[in-house]
């Protein structure tokens, strides 16, 4: 695609924040390919055989879609910043991702804390109504996250399968597996609170 005066990106910046689909499209096309050169140019050599340029490109695009109402122009190659920034974010995000989980941490005590809501039986009545409760509060965040999300955090651990598995069904990379699972427990945890809390009898 032809470069874009910066007039042409202003308007299309702009049709793109008040929800306009086929511009933004329009103003991924025209970074699309620059943004992935440069992503795949930062992935570090010992990172290459987990993390997928065109993983940290797709999130990208979800991520910088979501977020373009906040979006400031401020002048020629502003919007490219502003979007191989969020690029090297989602990056950062993968590779934590994936060096917590090659460590054994990352978000175990969240995920048993889903779990042990989930599929545990009540042993009381008032323990129960407290189970209920916070598993409606849980099932509420959890129809909230996007549509690859869910699915990875349904597959990853709730059915328990390995993070090759997911990456397999998913079309995609461990990395991303990894990343889309941390950033699900991040907005988890935002609605309900940390694990003790959400523990406590």
């Amino acid at each position: 695609m032809a470069d874009l005066e910066n007039d042409d990106l202003v308007e299309l910046i702009e049709r793109a924040q008040t929800g306009n689909h086929e511009a933004w499209e329009r103003l991924w096309d025209h970074c699309s390919a620059r943004l992935f050169i440069a992503l795949a140019r930062q992935i570090p050599p010992n990172m290459q055989s987990v993390v997928d340029a065109e993983d940290v490109r797709q999130e990208t695009y979800l991520t910088a879609w979501e977020y373009i109402a906040q979006f400031e122009w401020q002048g020629d190659a502003s919007f490219d910043r502003w979007l191989f920034t969020i690029g090297r974010h989602v990056l950062t995000d993968i590779i934590r991702a994936h060096k917590a989980a090659k460590r054994g941490g990352g978000h175990t005590t969240i995920a048993e804390a889903l779990l042990e809501i989930i599929e545990s039986e009540s042993d009381t009545p008032s323990r129960g109504a407290r189970r209920q409760e916070r598993k409606e509060i849980l099932l509420t965040a959890i129809a909230e996250l996007r549509e690859n999300y869910k699915e990875a955090l349904d597959l990853r651990y709730l059915k328990g399968e390995s993070v090759e598995s997911v990456a397999s069904k998913m079309d995609c990379s461990k990395g991303a597996v990894q990343m889309m699972c941390s950033r699900a427990f991040d907005k988890l945890r935002v609605a309900l609170g940390s694990p003790s809390e959400f523990l406590s009898e």
